[in-house]
């Protein structure tokens, strides 16, 4: 007789005297006799991507009419054109909801510049002793600029449109100033994290 079937005759036997259903019998003398299981290696493999919730902009090159402005209402070196005189802009995009944005803005003739205004752009009978400063437009801070001033424009943003405003101004650089053309660029870069 094999030991499988001696466990089960001796399993049946002691379980017989306490008086236990037959088919009850067999399940645990099948529990008390039974060998080891074989077991399996297996692995679950979990496929995936991280990503960075973006933004899609809806105008990649924006347009600043300033008008004119007589260069006696700007009060003196350092100074901005008054508040009246200040002429809306945006960035506009559309972003998946939860991105987070951050911008860049250099000036487009000298980009590794950091003062605080964009220079005119260089030419005949283009103005002098000016430039165009940009400020946010919800507190009116001044918007540093240079390939190292990024300022985070949005975080957390809920899906559908989002729009970094801000203001532009004509901002006197020199008390030496003459009237001529007063136009200039910026360069922005986005960044999403």
């Amino acid at each position: 007789m094999g030991t499988g079937t001696k466990c089960m005759v001796i399993a049946q036997d002691k379980l017989r005297r306490l008086k236990i259903p037959r088919l009850t019998l067999f399940a645990f003398a099948l529990a008390a006799c039974a060998g080891p299981a074989l077991a399996q290696d297996n692995t679950v493999n979990v496929n995936g991507t991280i990503t960075v919730n973006t933004c899609n902009l809806s105008t990649p090159d924006v347009q600043v009419d300033m008008g004119q402005v007589g260069i006696a209402v700007i009060d003196g070196v350092g100074v901005g054109s008054p508040i009246a005189d200040f002429t809306p802009l945006s960035i506009d995009m559309v972003c998946e909801r939860g991105a987070n944005v951050r911008i860049t803005l250099q000036d487009a003739s000298n980009p590794g510049s950091t003062l605080p205004y964009i220079g005119l752009r260089p030419g005949g009978g283009v103005a002098t002793g000016v430039g165009i400063q940009l400020a946010r437009a919800g507190d009116g801070s001044i918007v540093p600029l240079g390939p190292s001033a990024t300022w985070v424009a949005g975080t957390n943003l809920p899906a559908g449109n989002f729009s970094i405003a801000m203001r532009a101004h004509y901002y006197r650089t020199s008390s030496a100033t003459s009237a001529g053309a007063a136009n200039a660029g910026a360069l922005f870069g986005v960044e999403y994290f």
